[in-house]
């Protein structure tokens, strides 16, 4: 039989992992056409068991006519890798109406629901057990997410036997807060807090910066009675049927009890200011179930603030004549974007700092005024005055880019003469030759200001030759020049050019990309320490490393005494024994991991005057090939080795798509919408298709 590969949507990958991991039990595989007819009319499959929303498998027409029942198909993620096989057992088409009405019980396309069924949604569905080839891959939070059999083992290990679930798609606050210590405190039970990290509302908070505020919040409880479990459900915003569909998940997950609020799972109003579902929709729907899926609810009472005795309260059960407060979601969202102080009382500190990270406020953000119209209309005119009001208020940085401006000097380069080409890079390298003394000793700031700079430099060069102006003859092979000042006279080895522009002309795919934000040569040690950490559960049974490296690693990020005791991040981040020491201390590298807590962090530091670095002649004659390294860890339970040549990123061992968008997402993600930087990686990606560099600019809105 042929095989087909079907490349999976979003909501499809997150439905494929959680029914491989046993999340969506008792289904083995997207449902059929008899139990999808049959959860529309009874909430339940064929075999009678309680199951509220259809989990389906939508594919094209077009797909349709290359499958048939009992065809095999491989579904794959969007980078080509085969996570599972589907053998078809039905084929049919739906009516998406009756579906919205049933399962939404609304038409209404303002519902998010309603709007992806009918309008995202492929027109054919297909159903069939599934056998798991490779589980889905994450590259972020691997620590915190847990498959059903895992966090069972947890709790049992832990001593749990009572565990009540938080579902959240928001960030905590401290009425949640609150609200699940009373909880725990009367079953006498534990929190986990379940938070989605699949597909949520449009406009939710990205769950990036929604896990950082849970793992502040995490410390508000007392120790060994909250957990945080990342769970990749991709949500249909149902309301009740949603909620009934949580706890059952939940019960998979080895919970026993699950909070549930008011309008559990809603998308709120309607066009007209009409809630879709009614408030305890939710509570009642599950009250009315309970017994049947084992698990018991939790009804959580919407809790506002009494600033008279500084306590929190139901909203129903405030005394008469008592005033309270509250925020509500379109409030924090106002105070976040006029750059107000979030009040004391609704948010803790750390909360409000990370949510302002996501969400600056207006005066923070950038914005473009475009002014079009036909030659000589007074568009520079008006423009060169708002230029002035806006510096006179001074509230913000201005810049002015005048459309023949940006012509001139942007676009002009495309066009030089040789000799343009030739002053251009005179009068960059002759004033701007920098020194290496950057990367040496104690780094400042200066290092990541350097290549910078040096752009700024070139970009000067390129607009002063624009205008006319010429730089210094034989500025590389000249008496005084490049090769006789700086090179001590004696030329690069011509054969090495030779190969550069004859032999190796696609050098470009060898490309490497870091990823760790870690000096190069630190990148192989870091993935060789993540590889023990694997075996060594707690560093503190650690007591010696023995890093191995090679010549070049050496003299960069290893001799100096000061990557020895780094006192400023840049100094940790071009210290290979620092980098060492904080990756096996976290299980991971970030930027944070330079913060100065973590440079002062004292595991760090003891595992860095614990570690010994000796220059391997082996190591460095597979330089610059690769990036050799080699870890050794010494424990109180036995020695423990690995060596990497190739880390992640090198052009032998290439990062692939859904890892370059994800670091391109966490660098960008306080910059730009989750949207946006999907449209930017879009267009990036498809670099090649562009027939000009103007067109590049002209599609990303630069």
């Amino acid at each position: 039989m042929n095989q087909t590969n079907l490349i999976l949507t979003d909501r499809q990958l997150c439905d494929l992992e959680m029914i491989m991991s046993k999340a969506f039990y008792p289904l083995d595989g997207f449902i059929g056409e008899d139990d999808y007819y049959s959860v529309l009319d009874n909430m339940r499959l064929v075999n009678g068991s309680l199951w509220p929303i259809p989990i389906i498998l939508d594919i094209s027409k077009q797909f349709s006519k290359q499958v048939s029942i009992n065809h095999k198909i491989i579904l794959k993620d969007k980078e080509w890798f085969s996570l599972a096989e589907m053998q078809i057992s039905d084929i049919w088409e739906p009516n998406k109406k009756i579906e919205a009405e049933k399962v939404y019980g609304t038409l209404d396309e303002s519902h998010p629901g309603v709007d992806y069924l009918l309008n995202q949604t492929d027109s054919i569905y297909i159903g069939g057990s599934i056998k798991c080839i490779e589980s889905i891959h994450h590259y972020d939070y691997q620590d915190l997410r847990h498959s059903p059999e895992v966090l069972k083992d947890k709790f049992n290990k832990l001593g749990w036997d009572k565990v009540i679930a938080f579902q959240t798609r928001n960030p905590l606050h401290k009425a949640h807060v609150e609200m699940t210590l009373r909880a725990t405190k009367d079953l006498n039970a534990k929190l986990l807090i379940h938070p989605v990290v699949g597909m949520t509302k449009p406009g939710d908070v990205d769950y990036y910066t929604r896990v950082r505020c849970y793992n502040h919040i995490l410390k508000k409880y007392p120790n060994n009675s909250a957990l945080l479990s990342l769970i990749p459900l991709a949500m249909r915003m149902a309301g009740p049927k949603e909620a009934l569909w949580h706890a059952i998940i939940r019960k998979n997950y080895g919970c026993t009890h699950i909070i549930i609020g008011r309008d559990h799972a809603g998308p709120g109003n309607d066009n007209n200011g009409n809630p879709f579902y009614g408030p305890y929709d939710a509570q009642n729907i599950i009250e009315r179930y309970e017994d049947e899926i084992k698990i018991k609810m939790i009804p959580f009472k919407f809790l506002v603030y009494l600033p008279e005795t500084k306590t929190y309260c139901p909203v129903d059960e405030v005394p008469k004549g008592i005033n309270y407060e509250t925020v509500s979601g379109s409030e924090l969202r106002k105070y976040l974007s006029e750059g107000k102080e979030i009040p004391e009382w609704f948010t803790y500190s750390e909360v409000a700092n990370e949510l302002r990270k996501s969400t600056p406020s207006k005066k923070n953000r950038g914005f473009t005024i475009f002014f079009t119209g036909l030659s000589g209309s007074g568009k520079s005119t008006l423009a060169n005055g708002l230029l002035i009001k806006l510096l006179e208020n001074g509230t913000r940085p201005v810049s002015l880019l005048d459309g023949d401006i940006v012509r001139t000097h942007l676009s002009s380069e495309l066009g030089f003469s040789k000799e343009q080409i030739r002053s251009t890079l005179a009068i960059y390298s002759v004033p701007h030759a920098s020194m290496r003394q950057t990367r040496v000793g104690e780094l400042s700031m200066w290092k990541g200001a350097a290549a910078a700079n040096a752009v700024r430099n070139a970009i000067f060069a390129a607009n002063v030759v624009n205008s006319g102006f010429t730089g210094p003859f034989d500025f590389f092979e000249g008496e005084m020049g490049y090769v006789n000042q700086l090179l001590g006279g004696k030329l690069i080895n011509p054969e090495i050019i030779s190969n550069m522009s004859s032999k190796n002309t696609t050098r470009i795919l060898d490309t490497y990309i870091k990823k760790w934000p870690v000096e190069y040569h630190a990148q192989s040690a870091i993935d060789a320490c993540l590889e023990l950490r694997l075996e060594v559960e707690d560093t503190k049974s650690i007591n010696k490393i023995e890093i191995e490296t090679f010549d070049a690693a050496y003299e960069i990020i290893a001799k100096d005494p000061e990557k020895w005791d780094p006192k400023t991040r840049e100094t940790a981040d071009h210290s290979l024994p620092y980098t060492v020491s904080a990756a096996l201390v976290d299980n991971i590298i970030t930027q944070n991991s330079f913060s100065q807590d973590k440079i002062n962090n004292e595991e760090i530091r003891r595992l860095l005057k614990s570690t010994t670095l000796n220059e391997n002649s082996e190591l460095s004659d597979g330089y610059p090939d690769g990036i050799p390294n080699r870890i050794i860890i010494h424990t109180t339970k036995g020695v423990f080795k690995s060596e990497v040549k190739y880390p992640r990123g090198h052009a032998n061992n290439k990062m692939n798509r859904s890892e370059i968008l994800c670091k391109f997402s966490k660098n960008s993600q306080n910059c730009y919408s989750e949207n946006r930087i999907n449209e930017i990686a879009d267009k990036v990606f498809d670099i090649d298709s562009f027939e000009s560099i103007s067109n590049i600019f002209g599609e990303l809105k630069i």
